[in-house]
């Protein structure tokens, strides 16, 4: 009797450890990505780097098709809104390309944690 007890316990576990590892690559195990944060279409955020003038501001900005929102405070960033056929992520890379620009980044929507 005790050595077809010791025979089950390899063949549980292997049962779990097959289970395991087709339920972590199907997706019903837990992912180790981020969640993809969301963002608001048409727009991104533009930072230029200090010494950039505003009529090279404005020729980027021509460039792109796209047109400034508004500043936020005094902090050097632009909500810039993107002309509709442009994707965000295309727009970020394009204005990323920049030498006058220091970053550029979509609009991303922030939640407030609740209590």
């Amino acid at each position: 009797m005790l050595k077809a007890r010791s025979r089950k316990i390899p063949h549980i576990f292997t049962a779990a450890l097959f289970i395991l590892l087709i339920s972590t690559s199907t997706g019903l195990g837990f992912s180790r990505k981020p969640p993809v944060p969301e963002y608001k279409n048409g727009e991104v955020l533009v930072k230029f780097h200090e010494n950039v003038s505003s009529d090279e501001i404005n020729r980027i900005l021509f460039e792109q098709k796209a047109t400034i929102l508004k500043a936020l405070g005094r902090t050097g960033v632009y909500l810039v809104i993107l002309p509709d056929n442009i994707e965000v992520y295309d727009a970020v890379e394009r204005f990323s390309s920049y030498p006058e620009v220091q970053y550029a980044e979509p609009n991303y929507r922030m939640k407030l944690l609740e209590k």
